[in-house]
């Protein structure tokens, strides 16, 4: 409950439009869920819903079938459940361009497969898609606030990245882009 409170006052009283990362995955769909939750019960409270919320999701090309339809259908879900509740959810589909894609890389260019000391593919297919999506968004607005599920307890790796982050009031850290906030409700 704290951090749908949280995501509430972030809404009010901050000028910056809302993304979300979505991958379809329970941590994601959880961040996604609170955010949504916050908004209904403002809406609920009698606020106007116009700021912008985005959900980002980065289609790397690479799922397999079942799974890429079932993100899919959920994102179509998403978008009829926000027009039919008066939310302003834009959900954002991001895609690596062809020459930046796994197999133009792989058989094209040459790269080696992605192991643990040379993982091209997450810059290629997620990070950079996902930049251009984030400034285009800044084009349109003055600053953003992202929302991402990371979780501590993944990994060490990922739990030193999250503390390097310097969070501050339990779920907020500064944004790598000018203007910008990284909240990670479900860190802990």
């Amino acid at each position: 409950m704290r951090h749908i409170e949280e995501i509430k006052r972030l809404y009010v009283e901050d000028e910056r439009v809302f993304s979300i990362g979505y991958s379809g995955g329970k941590d994601s769909s959880v961040v996604l869920n609170e955010v949504l939750l916050a908004l209904l019960r403002l809406k609920k409270e009698g606020y106007s819903l116009q700021k912008p919320v985005y959900v980002l999701f980065s289609d790397t090309g690479l799922e397999m079938e079942p799974v890429i339809q079932s993100v899919h259908a959920s994102l179509e879900r998403l978008e009829k459940f926000a027009k039919r509740e008066g939310l302003p959810i834009e959900v954002l589909r991001i895609r690596p361009k062809v020459r930046e894609s796994f197999w133009s890389l792989l058989i094209g260019k040459g790269y080696v497969l992605p192991r643990s000391d040379s993982r091209w593919c997450t810059d290629r297919l997620k990070i950079k898609p996902s930049l251009r999506a984030i400034q285009n968004i800044l084009k349109r607005h003055r600053g953003f606030i992202a929302f991402i599920g990371v979780r501590k307890d993944e990994s060490p790796q990922r739990a030193k990245r999250i503390e390097e982050k310097k969070s501050k009031e339990g779920i907020v850290a500064k944004g790598d882009y000018p203007n910008s906030l990284v909240v990670m409700p479900i860190k802990e």
